[in-house]
């Protein structure tokens, strides 16, 4: 089994010898890893947001019904 990465430079070379590498897919090969890395950091980024921000709607909303219920009581 081979045990090159296949995001290495030295393997995308191999790859790539004796062919053009003007039309993109040379660079889309060397900066995969980086943007599959900030996909991902973005992804959890987002989750994170939306969990937070679930959470702080839902404390905000009970501290919204908790005054509606002190405040409907008859003086």
């Amino acid at each position: 089994m081979n045990t090159n990465n296949i995001y290495s430079k030295d393997w995308c070379n191999q790859l790539f010898e004796g062919k053009t590498k003007s039309y993109g897919a040379y660079e889309l090969r060397i900066n995969a890893a980086k943007r599959t890395t900030y996909g991902m950091i973005i992804a959890y980024v987002l989750a994170a947001s939306f969990v937070i921000g679930s959470m702080v709607y839902e404390n905000l909303m009970s501290i919204v019904r908790l005054c509606r219920k002190n405040y409907s009581k008859p003086l």
